[in-house]
């Protein structure tokens, strides 16, 4: 039976993840690449592997900054817009590569504001500045950061903590966490319905309110879950 992993020390899982991260101990190449997307977007949609992501927002049209690092082929990364929708994908470079950990795609995506966000990725922190409209982020092994929000949020990850801080009330938020803390930052001044569960035992320090507009789902299986006052 192979060794389970549900029950090491979470400094253990964050240096595994660390580690899966990290090209330093290969001799690798990189490349840079920039674009603008002059189509009319509203939805940004972006599948990747290892690397990073960072989406702001930003003034003029979608730009996108793809940094690839890799020790033969290098990610195969694409773009296309379909139905006001622009979809970002990385392939990555072969299933030698990306076991050993030789392949990475570090994205920077500027996006104007009110373009919704989806982000689905492996092995790579996420973080999130300034969007409004509705955020959906997903990732195996990564920290999920946002600031500035105000739209509705899905956030779930397996091994990674997640930090949410709203400029303006959402309408929903969802956060699944298996091993990682999870906070969360919302505007004192409004109504909420939060409903939080962990094995560790939340912290709440906004009043909840069943019948509030706003609704907040919050689940971890091991690690602390915080809700508090922006």
């Amino acid at each position: 039976m192979a060794p389970s992993t549900r029950f090491l020390p979470l400094a253990v899982l964050a240096s595994l993840a660390l580690a899966a991260c990290d090209t330093s101990a290969f001799e690798t190449a990189e490349d840079l690449k920039s674009y603008d997307v002059p189509d009319a977007v509203t939805t940004v949609d972006l599948t990747g592997r290892s690397g990073s992501v960072e989406v702001s927002v930003a003034d003029g049209p979608v730009r996108v900054q793809e940094r690839r690092v890799y020790a033969d082929l290098p990610p195969l990364t694409s773009h296309r817009v379909e139905g006001g929708t622009l979809y970002l994908l990385d392939r990555g470079c072969g299933k030698a590569a990306d076991a050993d950990g030789q392949c990475a795609t570090h994205y920077r995506v500027d996006v104007p504001r009110g373009v919704a966000v989806t982000v689905k990725v492996g092995t790579a922190p996420v973080t999130v500045t300034g969007v409004t409209a509705a955020l959906d982020v997903t990732t195996d092994v990564g920290a999920i950061k946002g600031s500035g929000l105000a739209g509705p949020v899905k956030a779930t990850t397996s091994v990674g903590d997640v930090e949410l801080r709203f400029a303006a009330a959402p309408r929903t938020v969802e956060v699944r966490n298996d091993v990682g803390a999870t906070r969360v930052f919302l505007p004192a001044g409004d109504a909420y319905r939060i409903d939080a569960r962990t094995d560790a035992g939340p912290v709440v320090d906004l009043p909840s309110r069943p019948d509030a507009p706003n609704a907040v789902t919050l689940r971890s299986s091991t690690g602390e879950i915080t809700v508090s006052p922006a």
